[in-house]
């Protein structure tokens, strides 16, 4: 917000950046394990094999519609976040509600340099985190998946929505995590995951799969590689017998000269 007045000249200088910021440690981020992973796959639901292969954040998933999919050639465009927007009044205080998302003439709480799409009351979908829409390649099986999850649902969508609520209304975080929730426990996961772990998971299994950071990252969006190492989670089982291999490798038992 104070860059934004610097820029446009509101103010002199953003004071913002003469403060030292406290030092924290970084949040705690998790995955799932390359058989927790499998195990979920399994479900076969594109709903959480569509972010376990993409890397696509709950806000992209939400926001994904009808038209960001192209599943003739297995492909998803990754074009827009589904987010909650604030208000502003915009009468001056004059038009007699005290909710600004009320007010006849509301302003969006949206930087002017955003690209975004109002759906209904508070849901805008807005460009990405990093203001470049992505195309993931689809498994078959997603794409099917995916197929059939749009021909049987016969709920309103007036959004054209791939995931909403049964009214037509954009899902929440919290439905997803509720969902997410119920798919773990179907797959027999029992750790009290979110879906924020799927870009974790997508990530960590991405690497240590060998695929290559420049390859991953342009279907995550993850603008450079310690942005994905934050991501990245140790496979300790895999990991410990890799490095046993290693070591048998370099240092192989020596043959018995006895007789």
């Amino acid at each position: 917000m104070l860059g934004y007045a610097v820029e446009n000249g509101m103010i002199n200088r953003n004071v913002a950046e003469a403060v030292d910021l406290p030092k924290q440690a970084p949040a705690a981020r998790d995955s799932l394990t390359r058989h927790e992973a499998a195990a979920l796959i399994a479900l076969g639901d594109p709903r959480w094999n569509l972010p376990l292969l993409s890397g696509a954040r709950d806000g992209e998933m939400r926001g994904l519609r009808h038209n960001d999919l192209d599943l003739d050639h297995n492909l998803a465009h990754v074009s827009w976040n589904l987010v909650e927007v604030t208000s502003l009044h915009g009468c001056g205080g004059t038009c007699g509600f005290k909710v600004a998302g009320r007010c006849p003439q509301r302003i969006l709480e949206i930087a002017p340099s955003l690209e975004y799409e109002l759906l209904e009351g508070r849901w805008a979908l807005v460009r990405p985190k990093s203001y470049k829409p992505r195309v993931a390649p689809l498994t078959p099986e997603v794409s099917a998946a995916l197929r059939t999850h749009i021909e049987k649902n016969s709920d309103p969508n007036p959004h054209h929505l791939v995931w909403h609520r049964p009214t037509g209304r954009p899902l929440t975080n919290e439905d997803s995590n509720t969902a997410f929730r119920s798919a773990l426990a179907a797959a027999g996961i029992k750790r009290p995951a979110t879906t924020h772990w799927l870009r974790h998971t997508y990530t960590t299994m991405a690497e240590h799969a060998g695929i290559p950071w420049v390859v991953y990252a342009g279907i995550s969006g993850h603008g450079s590689e310690d942005i994905s190492r934050k991501y990245t989670h140790q496979l300790e089982q895999e990991a410990r017998a890799g490095i046993a291999t290693l070591a048998s490798y370099l240092n192989p038992p020596r043959p018995d000269t006895r007789s």
